[in-house]
């Protein structure tokens, strides 16, 4: 079994870490579509309402980058990183870096400035956000999170959000691409690398005990929960996994071209994998099945500890019932007065 294949020639199993806070695992991203209302107000508007100050900008050849003077040199590396990943994407993609346009991003330092441009769409936890329709990107400046990334978490949060703009790109369709928010995320998580290994254990345990989110309630929107978030991101990874080692590396690569050519999920689904998006959910989780059952949560070691421990104890606990009760019967057996 594969659990999480990546295209060979381009990317390893170097999964990261997903970002702590307060003992719980969190995402660090938080996507177009928590940032949809400041995308309609946007809309309505017509032009960004940029924060107050003195902001910078950086330009390179698919970025420009809006920033306060103390993060130029954060904003460089973001820079530096993003052209080198977007090349990467693009590839995997199906885009031709040539002809994507131009991508803005926002650094912020102050949380007023993030979520004025996210027009409150982000959670505290909250990393970044893309806005694909926008072609922008936002993120949190180290200033602001206290926390400077290390390189390998700050390029899988700058992968995230750019595959989310290049996802969205079409020459075909300019007013948008009907794209599930599942394959979204599975597609921006599978780009960035954001899971480590042991977390499949959790979506092992969903498995196991039939709480897995149906996929026709991941179309637009994820859980506000934080669990039931948690679980939807750990899916929509999934489904790419699925789409690798049923279909190969050209089956995504024809799923991916076709819903550039033609913006809409499911005749790209039709036409690329030759199944519908009630077949696919339905082969998915028949695939979950088999291969996330109890024998492979047992093949976790505190697991299988912890199994272990709970059967010696039952063990003993009905032997030790056992013998009082065959004692007791003794008892009673033995005739009046004797010892």
């Amino acid at each position: 079994m594969i659990e999480f294949q990546y295209f060979k020639s381009q990317i390893t199993n170097n999964f990261q870490i997903p970002h702590q806070q307060n003992g719980f695992l969190k995402f660090q991203t938080f996507e177009f579509g928590a940032c949809f209302l400041g995308f309609i107000w946007n809309l309505i508007f017509g032009v960004w309402n940029l924060p107050s100050g003195d902001w910078h900008s950086l330009q390179s050849e698919h970025f420009t980058l809006s920033y306060k003077g103390e993060d130029e040199k954060f904003a460089s590396e973001i820079l530096h990183h993003g052209e080198e990943i977007l090349l990467s994407i693009s590839i995997h993609l199906g885009k031709i870096p040539s002809e994507i346009e131009k991508i803005q991003i926002f650094l912020t330092s102050r949380q007023e400035d993030f979520d004025r441009l996210t027009r409150n769409g982000v959670p505290d936890w909250g990393m970044g956000c893309a806005l694909p329709e926008e072609r922008t990107i936002i993120l949190k400046s180290p200033r602001l999170t206290g926390n400077p990334p290390k390189t390998e978490n700050l390029r899988s949060l700058i992968a995230h959000e750019i595959s989310h703009i290049l996802l969205h790109q079409s020459p075909f369709h300019e007013g948008g691409m009907r794209i599930p928010r599942w394959f979204d995320e599975g597609i921006a998580m599978f780009e960035s690398k954001e899971l480590r290994m042991g977390e499949t254990m959790t979506l092992a345990f969903s498995v196991f005990t039939n709480s897995l989110l149906p996929l026709s309630t991941l179309e637009i929107y994820f859980p506000s929960e934080e669990k039931k978030a948690h679980l939807a991101y750990l899916q929509s990874f999934s489904t790419i996994s699925y789409i690798l080692e049923v279909y190969g590396e050209e089956g995504l690569r024809e799923l991916l071209k076709n819903l550039t050519e033609s913006g809409d999920f499911e005749e790209a689904i039709r036409k690329g994998l030759g199944i519908t998006p009630e077949g696919f959910e339905k082969e998915w989780l028949t695939y979950l099945k088999s291969h996330y059952n109890f024998l492979y949560l047992l093949s976790d070691s505190h697991l299988l500890w912890g199994f272990l421990s709970l059967l010696f104890i039952s063990v003993f606990v009905i032997k030790t019932i056992q013998i009082r009760k065959r004692k007791r019967e003794q008892e009673e057996d033995l005739p009046i007065g004797s010892n």
